[in-house]
């Protein structure tokens, strides 16, 4: 059971860097 919710706390995390990563180099052209 652990594993599986680590995974999943590590997929939401990374979503979330992307859209992070996404949004920054959206702004940096700006």
């Amino acid at each position: 059971f652990f594993f599986i919710s680590t995974i999943r706390i590590i997929t939401i995390y990374h979503s979330i860097d992307s859209r992070v990563y996404k949004y920054t180099k959206l702004q940096l052209k700006e």
